[in-house]
């Protein structure tokens, strides 16, 4: 599974706030933002105020208030034909039968939620059976212990006058305002049991999970009783969102379901299903991670006519895209897609849907929208050529040429935040053949986003450049080399779906690239804006009119060569800081001096291979800083403390004194160096 950083950061968002419901969206926002920025990674707040926007609130109706009408949670866990579940969950939201379809890997293809009664589930199961590989597994809950994260109360009452449609429209529209006094209504009575986080109809979390829990105990055990051990456990209370208790004990006692932000919390999860007991009760679980699903909440519903449910296929839609494509094809191109056989017909109406669709879900420039939209016309051109095979070699190399100059750019764009226009430094760092990287081929551009990642100065830049979207792209110039050099073979079929699906990567990829290179962009803009600061900076004088302090400004990884410079130091009649000036990796020195230096100090800077991959030295400790800096009177002394590789941008103009060979003639010079700065002041 591919966890990028908007999967992430949506699952962060929806976990504070599900935490902590007194926060708003914005406040969840700026807790995430701060909390990246201290792990050095800053800039985040638009991309999360874009994925706070998607996130969707919606309201729990209490299941025992479903369940007035002998509305129960159904499920099905089933095997079936290509086509069969998605056909029945399709026809079911059309009858308001209000299914929910979940893929899953492991035994059974998929698991099939139904709000019903017993009659109602049986028509299903037989509905199911018409097209089922074996019988289906169904099972009932005999008690809903916990949902969407919200514990069931054991009581309800209803609020006179209200309607069913009415609480379904607040569930539905949760933060709707004008029905905000209905809803707390609702909310007192228990009817709501709360809110819940979707983006869609999905959940906003990368992997999600099902699983059967038996309970094996020498004396009976209560479901409230299960649902505490359960919830003692920390590593599952932060990732269940629902306990189900299964009616006779088969196949499960117990149903779950899990939330997770990464495959460790899934791990860390079950391990905890695994390990929780109390007095003799222990557990195990059996789990079914979902690939996908579409969910459909729980609402009051009209009683589903489940024997009209047809599992015949419904054509309707692949007619209606047909028509679309039809029409927008030139008169000799009709004509000649009318003559191709039944199998290129579906693929190219594949291949021009999918394209186009993947197409409208991008935000491109109108250069790269052009680049696009011309490749497609040569690939809806040449599909449709009813003799031969199509030649569509002209319309992949088209998308991949769009790729590689997006690739160049972003490369560019990371290369000059760190090293500016020094184009030497930036080819001998990120171990590239040329200095000029518009005249790269596209693998040596992957090669150098690699270089970039395991590089520190690019610390705070990595997340522009995640390890799924390079290997994907590697894997891309792999494709297109194969379709440069002529070494794709197959049917006209099978060539049409081939470049298919090398052209819709490549539009994926393309936008992660144009998309990182614009929020780059806007960040370089305000760096920008901060290094304006940086030139302005005022350091108030001592106000007690003593001499000048030596700030000792370090990373945790330094403190027994920074501690030894220091006592050395005090021991020769000069004030050393220690304490106030160790910088983790995403601290900022520039706001350190800001609060704690005056004009006339000087900082001692401790340079290792641990301070060369925070933010504070490979990025804060450039020219721009040593001319402000030198503009109050600080000295700046650059003290290597271990042989390791310094850039030639860090601390550019100031001498190094190295105390990583000969510690004590490195220190004599600090002194002299000091003795000085002190005589120049007098």
């Amino acid at each position: 599974m591919i966890h990028d950083l908007d999967t992430s950061l949506t699952a962060d968002l929806a976990r504070t706030l599900e935490f902590d419901p007194a926060l708003t969206r914005q406040d969840a926002v700026i807790r995430i933002a701060r909390l990246a920025a201290q792990a050095g990674v800053p800039g985040l707040e638009k991309r999360l105020e874009r994925l706070a926007s998607e996130l969707s609130q919606r309201g729990v109706i209490n299941p025992r208030y479903l369940s007035q009408d002998d509305n129960h949670p159904h499920f099905f866990l089933a095997n079936g034909r290509p086509g069969l579940f998605g056909q029945v969950i399709s026809d079911a939201e059309h009858s308001r039968a209000g299914i929910s379809q979940y893929v899953v890997y492991g035994h059974w293809d998929s698991v099939l939620v139904l709000y019903g009664s017993a009659e109602q589930a049986t028509r299903l199961m037989g509905k199911l059976m018409e097209g089922a590989y074996e019988e289906p597994t169904t099972f009932v809950a005999k008690e809903v212990l916990l949902a969407y994260r919200h514990q069931v109360p054991r009581t309800f009452e209803p609020v006179p006058g209200v309607t069913d449609d009415q609480i379904n429209e607040i569930a539905l529209e949760y933060d709707n305002e004008d029905t905000r006094a209905l809803r707390d209504k609702l909310l007192e009575s228990n009817v709501l049991i709360g809110s819940a986080l979707t983006v869609g109809q999905s959940s906003p979390y990368p992997i999600n999970a099902f699983i059967g829990i038996s309970v094996r105990a020498h004396a009976p055990i209560s479901g409230t009783e299960v649902l505490n051990v359960l919830m003692d456990q920390d590593d599952l209370r932060n990732c269940m969102t629902h306990l189900f208790e299964v009616d006779h004990g088969k196949p499960f006692h117990y149903f779950a379901r899990i939330a997770c932000a990464t495959m460790h919390e899934l791990d860390e999860a079950t391990n905890a299903i695994a390990f929780a007991s109390r007095a003799g009760i222990r557990f195990e679980g059996e789990t079914l991670v979902v690939a996908h699903g579409s969910e459909q909440l729980p609402l009051v519903r009209k009683p589903p006519d489940i024997a009209s449910l047809s599992v015949a296929p419904d054509v309707t839609a692949i007619f209606r895209t047909a028509q679309q494509v039809f029409d927008k094809l030139g008169t000799e191109e009709r004509a000649s897609f009318n003559l191709l056989p039944s199998d290129r017909q579906m693929a190219t109406l594949r291949g021009i849907t999918g394209l186009r669709s993947a197409v409208e879900e991008c935000h491109f420039d109108g250069d790269v929208q052009q680049r696009v939209g011309s490749a497609i016309t040569i690939f809806a051109r040449e599909i449709t050529r009813s003799e031969g095979s199509p030649n569509l070699t002209g319309a992949v190399m088209e998308i991949a040429s769009t790729t590689e100059r997006c690739a160049k750019r972003l490369l560019l764009q990371l290369a000059s935040s760190v090293y500016g226009e020094n184009q030497i430094e930036a080819q001998r760092q990120l171990r590239l053949p040329n200095r000029k990287i518009w005249n790269l081929p596209l693998g040596k551009v992957v090669q150098g986003f690699r270089a970039a990642r395991g590089h520190g100065s690019f610390a705070d830049l990595e997340h522009h450049i995640p390890d799924d979207w390079i290997n994907r792209l590697d894997r891309f110039t792999d494709e297109r080399n194969s379709w440069a050099h002529g070494d794709t073979d197959g049917t006209p079929t099978q060539i049409v779906d081939l470049a298919y699906d090398t052209m819709r990567e490549g539009i994926q990829i393309t936008e992660w690239l144009t998309r990182e290179a614009r929020l780059l962009g806007e960040a370089v803009n305000q760096a920008a804006a901060q290094q304006e600061e940086v030139l302005n900076i005022t350091l108030p004088a001592r106000s007690d009119g003593s001499d000048f302090a030596v700030l000792v400004s370090h990373s945790p990884g330094d403190e027994g060569t920074a501690s030894r410079l220091a006592k050395g130091l005090d021991a020769m009649g000069y004030r050393a800081w220690l304490n106030e000036w160790v910088f983790s990796a995403g601290d900022s020195i520039v706001e350190r001096l800001k609060k704690g230096a005056h004009a006339g100090d000087v900082l001692l800077v401790v340079l290792s291979a641990a301070s060369l991959q925070s933010r504070w030295v490979n990025q804060e400790l450039n020219s721009d800083l040593m001319r402000a800096l030198d503009g109050q009177n600080v000295l700046v002394i650059p003290v290597v403390s271990e042989n390791c590789d310094v850039p030639t941008l860090i601390l550019a103009g100031q001498d190094r004194i190295n105390c990583a060979d000969d510690f004590e003639n490195g220190f004599i010079s600090i002194v002299r160096t000091l003795r000085e700065h002190r005589d120049a002041r007098e």
